[in-house]
């Protein structure tokens, strides 16, 4: 674990922290392994640990590597790796619940992560600029723990969760506006889907251009555009679920405009248990308009840690994509941080 040249501190952290970040950013296994690691004389005493369980051993086989990385290390090394292991333990901790309400401030911003177009502009988020062919996307930092399997005596827990936003969609001209934004969970990144703008929101790729695949995603559209070869008959504006595809598994029509006719609030609810996702739209003219379908986050093939955001695009016809409010709120499970190996994004 440790080389004896002028370089050893850094092959020692270079050896240790995948064995850190690999478990300690598993839910549960956080403070399992802590509590192993820092005090071993308890381990398989706690009402709450199972020995025979297969997470409970890798827990105490774990702990007990990094006790004798620990050993190896010196006194020196073993007080840092002590931090480190806090650090982890502490960073995991700190993302385990996910609840806000965002005006969009500048200290809110900072919590967002930006790709494409997508720009803190005072009290709200621009979507996508004014040009053709744009797209921009933002999601939180901290990622929704969906599901957690490792809870003890074989039992899974998942995640319901509530979200409640404030947008408005402009029209930049007399023409024709296009396409429209949504709220999506999704894979974590830091860029936009390759050939995403248009008609596919920011969210998924549009594959005529190549084999790019697509992010697993789930996402409520806001459309303002009628594409024949997969939006509803008969309807420009709608509001539709999809499940990894722009093709909806259910949509409700509105009249045409409606999307456009200022500030509207939505409200998302995902059942876990029912697998089940609900949307309202509210308009500036006190019309309501309601969707459901049935949807299950993991059958769809999503991370176990997803994010939560907002994407937006434009085609050959523009329109503006504001964000003006947004709260969130995760009724169970936990989750972790945008990370690059060890770092959560800054």
């Amino acid at each position: 674990m440790r080389d004896r040249d002028q370089d050893g501190t850094t092959k020692f952290y270079l050896s240790i922290v995948p064995l850190v970040n690999r478990y300690t950013t598993r839910t549960g296994w956080c403070n399992s392994i802590c509590h192993k690691f820092f005090f071993p004389q308890d381990a398989g005493n706690s009402s709450h640990d199972n020995n025979s369980s297969k997470a409970a051993k890798q827990a105490n086989a774990t702990a007990a590597r990094l006790r004798s990385a620990m050993a190896m290390a010196g006194n020196h090394r073993s007080s840092q790796l002590h931090l480190l292991l806090l650090f982890c333990c502490t960073t995991t901790l700190r993302a385990a619940a996910l609840s806000f309400d965002y005006d969009f401030s500048a200290d809110a911003a900072k919590n967002l992560v930006f790709m494409g177009d997508a720009a803190h502009a005072g009290d709200r988020i621009n979507l996508t600029n004014l040009g053709v062919w744009r797209a921009g996307r933002v999601a939180h930092r901290q990622l929704v723990r969906l599901w957690d399997d490792d809870v003890g005596g074989g039992r899974t827990t998942t995640t319901s969760f509530t979200t409640a936003f404030s947008f408005a969609i402009g029209r930049n001209s007399t023409n024709q506006p296009a396409d429209g934004m949504a709220f999506f969970v999704g894979l974590p990144r830091d860029n936009l889907p390759p050939h995403s703008d248009g008609a596919f929101f920011g969210l998924l790729s549009n594959n005529y251009f190549g084999p790019y695949g697509s992010p697993r995603t789930v996402g409520v559209e806001f459309d303002t555009f009628s594409n024949p070869m997969w939006d509803p008959e008969g309807t420009v504006d709608h509001v539709g679920i999809d499940v990894n595809t722009v093709t909806s598994k259910n949509t409700t029509a509105m009249p045409t405009l409606s999307l456009l006719a200022g500030v509207m609030r939505a409200e998302v609810s995902y059942d876990a248990a029912a697998a089940r996702m609900a949307v309202t739209l509210r308009t500036l003219d006190g019309m309501s308009y309601s969707v459901e379908a049935a949807v299950d986050l993991r059958a769809a093939g999503l991370p176990q840690d997803a994010a939560v955001g907002f994407s937006a695009a434009t085609g050959d016809l523009v329109e503006s994509h504001q964000l003006l409010s947004w709260s969130f709120n995760s009724s169970t499970g936990s989750g972790s941080m945008y990370r690059r190996g060890m770092i959560a994004y800054a």
